[in-house]
C-alpha cells in the first residue's frame, strides 16, 4: 500500500484531483469513472476493494505528501448494510445502486441507448422486466448475503468486548459460552434475517416497484444482458458504447451523450462532481 500511496502521491504534480476506486485497470469501474470525469486534471485509480479504496483515501488525506490535490473514493453499495455506509471515511462515497454493473443497466441509460439503435422502450416498462428477471432463488441468496453482512459486523463486536479483567485464559474460556450466547446479545441475528427479507421483498414485489430500491439492494452484473438485448447489442458491444457515449462529444451524438450522463448523474456520488 505505501508504494501505492506514494506512486499516487507523484501524481500530484500535473493532477488535481484523485479518484479511487474498486477494480482494475480493466475493469468497468476505472473506465466508466474515466470517462465520466472526462477531465487531464483527474486521474483515476483502481485500487482493487472497497477497503483498499478507503485506506487510499484516508492515508492520503492524512499525509503531508501532497498539497493543493482532492483525494476521493468512489466505491459500490454491493451487500453492506447502512450502517457501513454511513459510516465511511471523509471523502469516499457509494455509488447509488449495488455496483458498477448496475449503472450501466439501469432503466435511464438503458432505455437511451435502445432509443439512439431505433428500437424504442420507456423506461418504465424496461425497469418491469429488471425487477421480473429476478428469480426467487436470485432474491434468497441477495437476502442471505445482505444478512451475512450485517452479522459479520455486529458478531466480531461480540468478540472484541472479550476482554481479560485480570483472569487467567482458563477463566476467560469458562465464560466463553455465556458471551456466544445469543439470548445476552444486544440483537438477534433472526430478527435481522427477517429485516433483510422484509426489506427487499417491499420493493420487489410490491405493486409499483421501486426499481431504484430493487437495483441497490440485486447485483447488476446479470442484467447486462437484458439491457444489451433491449439495444440489439451484445453484453460486451453495449457496455463498450454506454462507456464510449460517456464523454462522447461528436454532433451526432450529442443527444445520446447527454441522455447517458442525465441517466447516470441520478446515481452517482455527490463527490464525483466536485471541481
Amino acid at each position: 500500500m505505501a508504494a501505492l500511496i506514494l506512486g499516487t502521491a507523484s501524481l500530484s504534480f500535473y493532477a488535481r484531483r484523485i479518484v479511487f476506486c474498486e477494480g482494475d485497470e480493466q475493469s468497468y469501474d476505472r473506465d466508466l469513472y474515466s470517462a465520466w470525469f472526462d477531465d487531464s486534471k483527474t486521474v483515476v485509480r483502481p485500487v482493487g476493494s472497497a477497503e483498499m479504496v478507503m485506506r487510499c483515501v484516508s492515508a492520503l488525506r492524512q499525509s503531508n505528501l501532497v498539497s493543493n490535490l482532492e483525494v476521493f473514493g468512489i466505491i459500490d453499495r454491493d451487500f453492506h448494510p447502512d450502517e457501513f455506509l454511513n459510516s465511511l471515511p471523509t471523502g469516499v462515497e457509494a455509488i447509488g445502486l449495488h455496483e458498477v454493473e448496475s449503472l450501466l443497466a439501469s432503466p435511464p441509460v438503458s432505455a437511451a441507448v435502445a432509443e439512439f439503435m431505433g428500437r424504442p422502450t420507456t423506461e418504465e416498462s424496461y425497469a418491469q422486466e429488471v425487477v421480473a428477471a429476478f428469480t426467487e432463488s436470485d432474491r434468497h441468496r441477495v437476502i442471505l448475503e445482505r444478512w451475512k453482512r450485517r452479522v459479520e459486523r455486529l458478531v466480531i463486536g461480540v468478540v472484541a468486548s472479550i476482554k481479560s479483567q485480570g483472569e487467567s485464559l482458563d477463566d476467560i474460556a469458562a465464560r466463553l459460552p455465556s458471551a456466544f450466547t445469543m439470548e445476552t446479545w444486544e440483537f438477534s441475528p433472526t430478527a435481522l434475517l427477517a429485516a433483510e427479507r422484509a426489506r427487499l421483498e417491499s420493493v420487489v414485489n410490491a405493486a409499483s416497484t421501486d426499481t431504484d430500491e430493487a437495483l441497490k439492494l440485486m447485483p447488476g452484473k446479470a442484467l447486462l444482458s437484458d439491457a444489451a438485448r433491449a439495444a440489439g447489442m451484445t453484453s460486451q458491444a453495449y457496455t463498450a458504447f454506454v462507456i464510449r457515449s460517456v464523454d462522447d462529444e461528436s454532433d451526432d451524438r450529442a443527444r445520446l451523450r447527454s441522455a447517458v450522463r442525465a441517466g447516470l448523474t441520478r446515481y452517482m456520488p455527490a463527490i464525483a462532481e466536485a471541481s
